[in-house]
């Protein structure tokens, strides 16, 4: 059975803070997070708003750009992002 739509927009909504969460704990803009990622800058910030899902290969992407399991970008390991 799928996900409900509901669960689908929390779990979109959690990864989406993770994710900006991550990014200011570095210190980087959009625009470098965009530039490490081979993405646009408009696609971060619709990531970051949870307005687009990520898919798994550019979650995958984003844990390897930040050294932190995926589990940890999908709310299911703790919360703390190590700056670099």
């Amino acid at each position: 059975m799928g996900r409900s739509k509901a669960t689908n927009s929390r779990l979109r909504q959690r990864v989406a803070h993770r994710l900006r969460d991550a990014r200011l704990a570095r210190g980087w803009s959009q625009e470098q997070l965009a530039a490490a990622l081979d993405v646009s800058t408009q696609s971060v910030s619709r990531y970051e708003c949870g307005k687009l899902a990520l898919s798994l290969d550019l979650l995958g992407r984003v844990a390897r750009v930040f050294g932190t399991p995926i589990e940890v970008l999908v709310g299911e390991g703790p919360a703390g992002l190590a700056p670099e």
